[in-house]
């Protein structure tokens, strides 16, 4: 007779050799499942790096650079990455600017509606990093991740370029957990993320875990184990920054094309007043007259960047001029560091009139615009005075060898101060010589000459400082080209 069927031995050898089979192809069969976590960080990685690519390219939104064809701004660090460089063109009514740009560029155009661009957004705990992150985080995309955008001013340290904004991303929202960025202790497999866009605007990923998924992305299926560790990971994050040496002046202001459909007061700052004529055009400087005390403004702070850019090419930056740290702000030694302040600028200066730490550059005393304080440049002997060809007033005050001087709390945190330039814009013998009216200063830091008055820098206001001596007041007569302030 036929037999039909399995013996109960044959059933138990199959089950067997099946079970053999299931225990060897198993881990191979998993090692091929993608890493949830990993797929959701190389998207995200690609839309960050599309967004900023896209942003960065946009030419609606800022002048080209000069090193790229362009006829806009000298460039040391992407305008998408420079605080001090609103876009070109309104969104809702407004420009985008200083630290909030790039949050809310981003916002508008990843559609997003819980943008949350404020500044209270940007301070960094690293104790209490995960803890904040979902109530400080910028926005959510519509994928569900959270995104938390940090101005290099405000971040946890992070690269050595002039400008660079560091991006923090929780793939999963807050709602999942690990809720923590990678560990080697505590936290192995991480849900948060962080990325670079440095100066050039690059997006660099900025995290032991996000790197090696970058670099492993090809094949989730390794058969040889990638020799890459968490520690040699952070140990090149900071070589692969693109970085500068420093930021040369805030734009050439004649070689700025001016705008064509916005109203002259909306244009940005490097392309400032353009219905105002040269300081040429005036002839001598004019202290009564708002156009004219513009003019020469804007003259004096292109002539004072164009000095600091050649000091740089030749010295280095402000730390290797030979400033000091001011004492008493009568010694020697603060003269000294005043003295190779000028010398490191003077070749951008055709100096008329050396006085040195004497008398004749400066009237005797300058009166405050609306404060009842009082100024008397001429007869300080810390600072160094020269007059121009064209009868401008310039004065150097060092503040810090090291660029690092906060002047009483009132600047950001991480802007370095290396010292002051006091004008006066119709010299010692004409004008009112009062603070806003004639009477100017600029403060000098390692990235360049920047006119006072700028409000993303300064932990006050500064308009209440303008209001009172006056001579913070020349970012505010830049910025809306006429010194509305005074009436």
């Amino acid at each position: 007779m036929k037999r039909k069927g399995f013996t109960l031995a044959e059933i138990l050898i199959s089950l067997a050799i099946i079970g053999i089979i299931v225990a060897i192809g198993f881990p191979a069969v998993n090692s091929m499942k993608p890493d949830k976590n990993k797929v959701m960080y190389l998207k995200v990685h690609d839309e960050l790096k599309n967004e900023i690519a896209s942003l960065a390219t946009d030419s609606s939104l800022f002048p080209a650079c000069k090193d790229d064809g362009g006829d806009g701004i000298e460039c040391a660090s992407h305008p998408l990455l420079n605080t001090m460089l609103p876009v070109n063109k309104k969104f809702s009514g407004s420009k985008y600017e200083g630290n909030k740009k790039l949050c809310n560029l981003m916002a508008y155009y990843l559609n997003v509606s819980d943008a949350n661009c404020s500044e209270s957004t940007y301070s960094f705990n690293a104790g209490t990093f995960n803890a904040d992150f979902n109530s400080k985080k910028s926005f959510t995309t519509q994928n569900g991740v959270q995104w938390w955008i940090i101005p290099q001013a405000n971040s946890a340290s992070g690269g050595t370029a002039s400008y660079q904004t560091d991006i923090y991303v929780d793939i999963d929202s807050s709602s999942e957990s690990p809720n923590c960025i990678y560990n080697k202790n505590s936290c192995k497999n991480p849900d948060r993320f962080k990325f670079m866009v440095s100066a050039d605007a690059s997006v660099i990923a900025a995290d032991p875990m996000g790197e090696m998924y970058i670099n492993t992305r090809k094949s989730y299926l390794k058969t040889k184990k990638q020799n890459i560790t968490s520690d040699t990971i952070l140990a090149g994050l900071d070589a692969n920054l693109k970085t500068f040496d420093y930021e040369p002046c805030v734009g050439k202001l004649a070689d700025i094309e001016p705008g064509k459909d916005e109203d002259p007061s909306d244009e940005p700052f490097q392309g400032i007043c353009p219905n105002i004529p040269s300081h040429e055009t005036f002839g001598e400087p004019d202290s009564y007259n708002d156009d004219n005390t513009v003019a020469y403004l804007r003259y004096v702070y292109e002539m004072l960047s164009n000095a600091f850019d050649l000091a740089v090419e030749k010295h280095g930056d402000p730390t290797n001029w030979g400033l000091v740290n001011v004492s008493d702000y009568q010694s020697e030694n603060d003269f000294k560091g005043s003295k190779n302040f000028y010398t490191a600028m003077k070749d951008g200066i055709d100096v008329a009139k050396d006085c040195g730490r004497g008398t004749g550059c400066f009237a005797p005393s300058y009166k405050f615009l609306f404060g009842s304080g009082t100024y008397g440049a001429d007869k300080e002997r810390h600072i160094y005075k020269v007059i121009t060809k064209e009868g401008i007033s310039i004065a150097w005050h060092g503040y810090s060898a090291n660029c690092n001087w906060n002047r009483y709390g009132y600047f950001v945190s991480g802007l370095g101060y290396c010292g002051r330039i006091n004008v006066d814009i119709d010299g010692p013998n004409k004008g009112p010589s009062v603070g806003g009216k004639d009477w100017f200063e600029f403060m000098v830091t390692k990235n360049g000459v920047l006119p006072h008055g700028f409000p993303e820098k300064y932990t006050i206001d500064p308009m209440t400082r303008c209001l009172d001596s006056g001579a913070w007041c020349v970012g505010k007569a830049l910025r809306d080209c006429n010194r509305a302030y005074m009436y």
